[in-house]
């Protein structure tokens, strides 16, 4: 006799509440195990970016001490040192450069694999045929320009080959600037010396060939602005503040970083300067960890009051642009600056000793 196979009648049915007590605990387990997932999932997500960024920090690390510098001093008393981090066959070399003027002035210039050229600054007027020099011995073609502020110690060999026939026999692409506005310097204010302001400045004389110049050649740079030349990139970490009435203040700051060496440029940079920056980037901010640090305002105690900025940075190596004539009668206290870079072991690279070379590879 075959068994019967069909629904089960109604005496053997389940109680309808127990069905239901069955369908809510197994909705449970789900609900329990989908949370749990979630809840392992966001853990080990969270895991992984932990280790990622461990891994980064080991790379950071790892990197910093993978670099190599080797110092020599040639027989004039310039010095060379060799910055290495990696065998790719890109050279760049960075030049501190010697100044003819007893006081102040700043000239930097860097050579890209491609033999044209990043100038900063440059110097007062009277030392722009030295400037057209150095750049027609390097293939006389600059690539980018920076103008830290419109000093005329700063700014003034810029404005001397640029008002001359065809910039003195060198071509230049691109000059990057502080945008200062003649409102600055002209249109009074409840605080603000015109005077002060306008001594020592060219801001009249180069506005004048930015305004007229029939190329876009000039460009602006306001803080936070990134560029990248030939692999190096640069980071601009303050720039003009209007409603600051200091021109030194108110300079250019750059970051360059060159193929992990990296180098901040603080032009004639205050306590300010440094102020804002802390506010806009922050203390533990990477753009503060570099290799080489050019002490601001070439070493005077004029706007900068402590060593503040060494603690922030804490440099391989500091770069000093003063003249010799300074330095040894410890004009505006800069042995007082040098003191705070010794005590803290960095070597000083002084620019009259020049011209400095940073061999980067």
């Amino acid at each position: 006799m075959k068994k019967h196979i069909g629904p089960l009648s109604d005496k053997n049915k389940e109680p309808p509440l127990l069905t239901k007590k069955r369908a809510y605990l197994l909705l449970d387990l789900f609900l329990l195990f989908f949370g749990f997932s979630i809840l392992i999932n966001g853990f080990l997500l969270s895991q992984v970016k932990e280790s990622r960024k461990k891994l980064e920090d080991l790379d950071q690390i790892l990197k910093e001490h993978s670099k190599t510098f080797l110092q020599t001093t040639t027989e004039d008393g310039s010095v060379v040192v060799a910055a290495t981090l990696q065998e790719d066959g890109s050279y760049y070399t960075f030049y501190q450069m010697p100044m003819t003027g007893n006081a102040g002035g700043c000239f930097y210039g860097i050579l890209l694999p491609d033999q044209s050229l990043i100038i900063i600054d440059g110097g007062y007027e009277g030392e722009s045929y030295y400037v057209l020099d150095f750049i027609k011995e390097h293939g006389g073609k600059v690539h980018s320009w920076f103008v830290t502020h419109p000093h005329f110690d700063h700014v003034g060999a810029l404005v001397d080959i640029l008002s001359q026939e065809d910039y003195g026999g060198i071509t230049i692409d691109t000059i990057y600037y502080d945008p200062f506005t003649p409102e600055f310097f002209h249109e009074e204010g409840e605080g603000k010396d015109l005077n002060i302001l306008n001594n020592a400045s060219l801001f009249d004389s180069f506005e004048s060939l930015r305004s007229s110049d029939p190329r876009s050649l000039f460009v602006p740079l306001n803080i936070g602005d990134q560029l990248t030349i030939e692999d190096i990139d640069i980071r601009c970490l303050m720039s003009f503040q209007p409603e600051h009435y200091d021109v030194n203040g108110n300079c250019l700051v750059l970051h360059f970083d060159i193929k992990g060496f990296t180098f901040l440029i603080t032009g004639d940079m205050t306590d300010y300067s440094i102020a804002l920056m802390r506010q806009y980037w922050g203390d533990t901010s990477p753009y503060w960890n570099v290799d080489f640090l050019q002490i601001p305002h070439h070493g005077y105690i004029a706007g900068i009051s402590s060593n503040l900025i060494l603690q922030l940075t804490t440099p391989r190596y500091a770069l000093l642009d003063c003249s010799k004539e300074e330095y040894d009668n410890n004009a505006v206290n800069i042995r007082t600056f040098e003191d705070w870079v010794l005590e803290l072991d960095i070597p000083i690279l002084k620019r009259f000793t020049g011209p400095n070379q940073i061999i980067i590879h």
